[in-house]
């Protein structure tokens, strides 16, 4: 009878000292998520790259909710441009069909050429805008 009471008085200590194991799972960040951090935090994730080679026009549409009724500086213009200029970067990557068209991207750039006076920065959108307009007319490979 002792030796029940020893073990479940260990037992029930064992628990409240020793951790319990992971906490919840946080579930990645979206997409939206890690444009923000890019374009206001300053840095860029190599998941975040991938997320966006896969997305597509769909990085577009997730630029644009995070730019929306803000701002821009020079700096943060030059990274919408390399978020952009990423999301086109393989175009086999890109998961749906209609992402590889690049209609919103080309929206957003010209956006972006309105939102600054700075000559460098306008043929850096003329760069890109060439660029990701060459990638899309290129034929995709259609399967895995």
């Amino acid at each position: 009878m002792r030796f029940w009471t020893v073990f479940y008085l260990c037992t029930a200590l064992s628990s409240e000292v020793l951790p319990q194991g992971p906490g919840p799972i946080k579930p990645p960040p979206t997409l939206q998520q890690r444009i923000e951090k890019l374009v206001f935090g300053g840095y860029s994730e190599g998941q975040g790259d991938k997320q966006m080679r896969r997305a597509g026009d769909s990085t577009a549409v997730a630029l644009t909710r995070v730019l929306s009724d803000r701002e821009l500086s020079n700096d943060q213009i030059e990274d919408a441009i390399y978020i952009l200029n990423t999301a086109f970067s393989d175009p086999n990557s890109i998961e749906n069909l209609s992402d590889r068209e690049p209609a919103t991207t080309l929206f957003v750039l010209r956006y972006l050429d309105l939102c600054t006076r700075d000559s460098g920065l306008k043929a850096k959108i003329a760069d890109a805008r060439r660029h990701i307009t060459d990638v899309a007319a290129m034929p995709t490979r259609s399967g895995p």
